[in-house]
């Protein structure tokens, strides 16, 4: 969004028209039409050729992390929020996922870029502060997704903001900045914890996100009777979050750092979450010999 925010006005002031209430010839149009397609060429090819110049400097690097640091500050800083797959083609002629889709490709190399720089320089043991902001800042990204739709998977080009994600998760196992986090997070939300655990033990062992909420929501007698339990019922102010009740924040942040999500869907096209540790309840078994 930073692009079109920084030359709006210009593109505005060079295209728009200067009588707006003028109409243009069959000429003018056309001509005024094979001027915007130039020009949206000419920049489709300076990203191209920036994405480009990224990606060689992932593969000239060999393992050098200042090197593969440089290319992940510049990547990181134009990957966009994960946004919702659209719905089938209508019968329109040029639909949002026709225009969208040459930004999707790029974004998806960029992703890759960054995917690349953090794994190799999570490899070499180095960088742990540039490699703790990048993963929390791709994190954020994710996050503020999936309090919308709830999995990353169901992002347009979810598959690879899904293998990013788990990437992510990978390393935080070992950075011992993550570990103190997800210690704080196994204090601070005990009583959530507790509260989920409940849920899904009534709810037979598995649940969605919306599932757990609801049973929260249908079951008040349980947090009033367990004091360590806290239900925060006002609206989140943080900037960083999308807007909704701070306990429901706070319970899919719990959900996602200390319980395991399916690698599946459910029958009705939902993800569950479980108990770590327990078998995936959406696992294909195995065909037993006859």
């Amino acid at each position: 969004e930073s692009f079109y925010e920084e030359w709006l006005e210009e593109f505005v002031r060079h295209y728009g028209p200067k009588n707006p209430d003028k109409v243009l010839s069959a000429d003018d149009a056309s001509k005024r039409c094979k001027e915007l397609v130039e020009s949206c060429e000419s920049v489709l090819a300076a990203a191209k050729k920036e994405v480009e110049v990224l990606e060689r400097s992932v593969q000239e690097a060999q393992g050098d992390v200042h090197k593969l640091r440089d290319a992940l500050l510049a990547a990181i800083r134009e990957i966009m929020m994960p946004k919702r797959k659209l719905g089938l083609r209508s019968d329109n002629e040029l639909t949002e996922e026709d225009l969208l889709k040459m930004r999707q490709m790029r974004q998806t190399r960029l992703r890759d870029v960054v995917f690349n720089c953090l794994q190799g320089i999570w490899l070499s043991g180095c960088g742990g502060e540039v490699l703790q902001a990048a993963v929390d800042h791709v994190h954020k990204l994710i996050d503020r997704f999936e309090m919308k739709a709830d999995d990353i998977r169901d992002a347009q080009q979810g598959h690879n903001w899904q293998k990013l994600k788990g990437l992510l998760g990978t390393i935080e196992e070992e950075l011992p900045e993550a570990a103190a986090r997800r210690q704080q997070v196994e204090i601070e939300g005990r009583g959530t914890k507790k509260l989920v655990m409940k849920a899904l033990d009534d709810l037979g062992g598995k649940a969605s996100t919306q599932e757990i909420i609801q049973w929260v929501e249908a079951n008040p007698e349980f947090v009033e009777s367990n004091s360590e339990i806290r239900i925060n019922r006002h609206m989140s102010k943080k900037k960083d979050h999308e807007s909704g009740l701070v306990w429901q924040n706070t319970l899919r942040s719990v959900l996602s750092k200390l319980f395991q999500k399916s690698e599946r869907k459910r029958a009705d096209g939902v993800y569950v979450w479980f108990n770590k540790g327990e078998d995936d309840p959406t696992a294909v078994q195995p065909l037993s010999d006859a």
